[in-house]
């Protein structure tokens, strides 16, 4: 039997060597709130969770491969660059965050690239291009962010202070019009909601994470 490989596009021929890696981590991707009402409660209960704010970027994963960097978007692997001035955007971030000595042996962290350039709308207001990391895997398991290094928790997602509400509707109105703790002048996306046992939920196709999605960023950005 041999294994089907989905076609590279045309557009991005020579940039990729191949489909996302999932042997190390998942495609990235949380559930609306909203679609979650027959078992929002449920979840609430089950597990204890964790606020984080949702940037608005471009997915990007690093992987730690024996110590050879690999580097993929949302649904491909990227080919390492012959050279420094050859890198795409993703690499050139993962040097300039010296990502291999942050990501111990078999780890791979997964966040957002963003800023000017990276997307049509800078929603954030970032004059240069960052990296926030959401998500840690050790062997294709997901991490707590209570035990991730701290090399990686200094580039992460920025931590809310804000517990789970009772209901959908309650989660959707307590981002309504949220502000970004990355720049308060902007509104914020929304929030992703973590389990901190970093424990993959069924209900939540396998991922840890679902998101509350600001309705006023929607409405500013659409």
């Amino acid at each position: 039997m041999t294994k089907y490989e989905k076609p590279i596009p045309a557009e991005i021929a020579g940039t990729v060597s191949g489909e996302f890696p999932t042997r190390f981590a998942p495609r990235t991707g949380a559930e609306r709130v909203q679609n979650l009402t027959d078992v929002f409660t449920e979840l609430r209960a089950d597990y204890d969770w964790i606020a984080t704010e949702k940037v608005d970027g471009e997915s990007t994963t690093f992987i730690n491969d024996g110590g050879v960097l690999r580097v993929a978007g949302r649904e491909w692997e990227f080919s390492a660059p012959a050279s420094p001035a050859e890198a795409t955007v993703p690499w050139k971030i993962a040097a300039e965050y010296s990502i291999l000595d942050r990501l111990p042996v078999g780890y791979t962290v997964q966040g957002e690239l963003y800023g000017a350039g990276v997307l049509a709308k800078n929603t954030l207001k970032e004059a240069g291009k960052k990296f926030l990391a959401f998500n840690l895997l050790r062997d294709g398991v997901f991490v707590p962010r209570s035990e991730w290094p701290a090399a990686i928790e200094e580039i992460g997602t920025p931590v809310l202070d804000l517990e789970l509400p009772a209901t959908v509707d309650e989660a959707l109105a307590q981002v309504e019009g949220m502000k970004s703790a990355l720049n308060p002048a902007v509104m914020a996306e929304g929030i992703v909601w973590h389990n901190t046992a970093g424990t993959r939920i069924p209900e939540l196709q396998g991922r840890t994470g679902m998101k509350a999605i600001n309705n006023k960023w929607l409405v500013k950005h659409s």
